[in-house]
């Protein structure tokens, strides 16, 4: 990618069953990489778009561990014409089943996925309300409540 190409940052929340994953962060060990949310994530993000993107998470998290609302971003040079819907389905069509993008956005450039201090209330979201996989698991991750 060159980098005088105008981009633009995308907002995700994904949900994974880490069951099979060794964390969030791409990682390389001897013998070869190790699968992780971050490598399918740009991996699927790579054959959606044709652009290798770096993921960046809202926070990393150790072998095993699931997630039903974690933020990410990533940049895309702007002639890329997936966007909306289109883009969920492009790159859920490349991942494993047990990892999800549940929604994404384009959001401003200075947008960073790492947590931000909110003094909003937040909400249970149960997985069941996610569906396919994650419908049975009896944990629940937090949300920001409508606006009324």
């Amino acid at each position: 990618m060159n980098p005088d190409e105008n981009l633009q940052r995308f907002r995700a929340v994904v949900a994974y069953d880490g069951t099979e994953f060794a964390g969030f962060q791409a990682q390389e060990h001897v013998g070869g990489p190790v699968r992780t949310v971050q490598a399918a994530l740009e991996h699927a993000v790579l054959l959606a778009t044709g652009y290798a993107a770096r993921v960046v998470g809202a926070g990393r998290t150790d072998r095993g561990v699931h997630a039903s609302g974690q933020v990410v971003h990533f940049d895309l040079p702007v002639p890329c014409a997936l966007r909306g819907t289109g883009m969920i389905s492009a790159l859920n069509s490349r991942l494993p089943p047990d990892l999800r993008v549940l929604m994404i956005e384009p959001v401003s450039a200075d947008f960073h996925a790492a947590p931000v201090q909110c003094d909003e209330p937040l909400l249970p979201v149960h997985h069941r309300e996610l569906g396919g996989r994650f419908a049975n698991e009896p944990s629940i991750s937090l949300e920001r409540p409508p606006s009324a």
